[in-house]
């Protein structure tokens, strides 16, 4: 029971609690004599090891359930994810249905190719060349010179290699093929402009036929 007095002040030198036992000057307290509850680190009595180290680079981690810190797991599970890919790829794929893919579509595949469009529209400033579009969502890469020809001249200096059984081959050597990444044969153009020129309508005609 808390004592005051008239004011709502407490009483000085009245003991709020009679029940409980009164300070005693100069006496220690009672986690200063029972040191081991409250002393830290691998003195605590409840020390179970500390939190545990990166399995990789050694650094400390945050929490015991970690096995790696931020960075080292980041790297490991992006290569965690190319090895996947990997084992996926090619026959391994459940879906794989004996290589069907055309060599005209694996080289437009590659991340070589998506490098060389992109870096027609930084250049073009992703504006279309014709009529001043600059719609992203409807630019295209046009090439110049038809990837047809290149793809033409490319297979008649591998002759060697089959378009059709050996694609993959084909597929790592056209990686190296400069005229397939030569910038000054792209060109962008928005859908409309690039559906009027030669080489797509011909594309169109092949098609149909």
């Amino acid at each position: 029971m808390i004592i005051r007095n008239e004011k709502g002040q407490f009483v000085k030198g009245v003991q709020a609690y009679p029940e409980s036992s009164p300070f005693k000057k100069g006496c220690k307290p009672y986690h200063t004599e029972n040191t081991r509850f409250f002393e830290g680190g691998d003195k605590h009595w409840n020390w179970k090891g500390g939190k545990p180290n990166c399995v990789d680079c050694g650094r400390k981690l945050t929490r015991r359930s970690y096995l790696r810190c931020i960075k080292c797991s980041t790297v490991y599970r992006k290569n965690e994810l190319i090895d996947r890919n990997k084992s996926m790829a090619g026959p391994c794929h459940p879906h794989w249905r004996g290589g069907v893919t055309p060599l005209h579509e694996m080289i437009r595949k590659l991340d070589k190719y998506d490098q060389w469009r992109f870096s027609i529209y930084r250049r073009d400033k992703h504006t279309c060349q014709e009529c001043g579009c600059r719609d992203r969502n409807i630019l295209e890469a046009h090439h110049i010179k038809e990837f047809s020809v290149i793809l033409r001249e490319f297979l008649d200096l591998y002759n060697q290699f089959s378009p059709t059984e050996e694609k993959e081959i084909l597929s790592r050597l056209a990686l190296t093929y400069e005229p397939f990444w030569e910038l000054s044969n792209g060109k962008t153009l928005c859908v409309e402009c690039h559906e009027l020129t030669f080489s797509f309508k011909e594309s169109l005609e092949k098609k149909e036929q």
